[in-house]
């Protein structure tokens, strides 16, 4: 068993995918809890809304989190940590929660479309105000409360929506039905 609780962000490193909420919050759990990690997975995307790489180095210097660098098979990062979390300001689809769904893994992610579809609020994880770090603060140690059946629980239930939502052969299917409804005899 090991003895770190891990929340893992898995995106480009922009203003807009929650960084700096995501650093605010973590300052303030590492103040109160000492076994919490938070590990960060991804590029950095050289654009406006960009966050240059001397800050996240300093951050990880600063032992706020753990920058992993890019990756391009993150399963493993995902099978370790215990919670996934995405405080974007806006999304389509999110893959990275619906891979975290369909691993049976917990989510806190922004209150918003494309994250609210794959999080069902107190069931699979915590929706958080978008902007708002304090809120993510919040929604971490709820989950930090959580007890092990509860946090188990959560993540079964991740499961169960993405089977019920996002297996392959259902989306075909749907698609499937939605061309048989546009041919015209």
């Amino acid at each position: 068993m090991k003895d770190k609780i891990v929340f893992l962000f898995v995106g480009r490193i922009l203003r807009d995918k929650g960084y700096f909420e995501l650093i605010n919050a973590a300052k303030l759990i590492k103040n109160e809890y000492d076994n919490v990690e938070f590990h960060v997975i991804g590029p950095f995307d050289y654009q406006p809304a960009s966050i240059s790489d001397e800050i996240v180095y300093q951050d990880h210097k600063d032992k706020i989190i753990k920058y992993l660098g890019h990756k391009t098979n993150i399963i493993e990062y995902i099978r370790y940590c215990d919670c996934i979390l995405l405080p974007s300001y806006h999304e389509g689809m999110s893959r990275i929660l619906m891979e975290a769904a369909s691993m049976s893994k917990p989510i806190i992610a922004s209150n918003i479309y494309g994250c609210k579809e794959i999080v069902l609020d107190g069931i699979n994880g915590f929706l958080v105000k978008p902007k708002c770090h304090k809120d993510l603060y919040l929604k971490i140690i709820k989950f930090l409360k959580l007890s092990n059946k509860e946090k188990i629980y959560m993540g079964k239930q991740s499961r169960v929506l993405a089977l019920e939502k996002f297996d392959v052969r259902k989306v075909i299917a749907k698609y499937h039905n939605l061309l048989e409804s546009l041919i015209i005899d």
